[in-house]
């Protein structure tokens, strides 16, 4: 297992999963808007029709320390 952290935009979701893919179909599995372009095999959050931002993953290596600190 490992923990994924996914950024977009304002947002930061940390997943525990075996594989990117597998991060990425879990956030999937609860929000639609989470979408894989198959022509340039890159991860999307859909916002809209007209507007899309690349997901961006961050492999978080498990030993001790903080997993997730957001101020906004």
């Amino acid at each position: 297992m490992n923990l994924y952290q996914i950024v977009f935009d304002a947002t930061h979701i940390t997943v525990k999963a075996n594989s990117q893919d597998e991060a990425f179909e879990l956030v999937r599995a609860r929000d639609s808007n989470f979408k894989k372009d198959l022509k340039d095999n890159k991860y999307y959050y859909h916002f809209d029709e007209d507007y899309k931002e690349q997901i961006e993953f961050h492999n978080i290596p498990e030993k001790p320390g903080i997993i997730q600190w957001e101020s906004h």
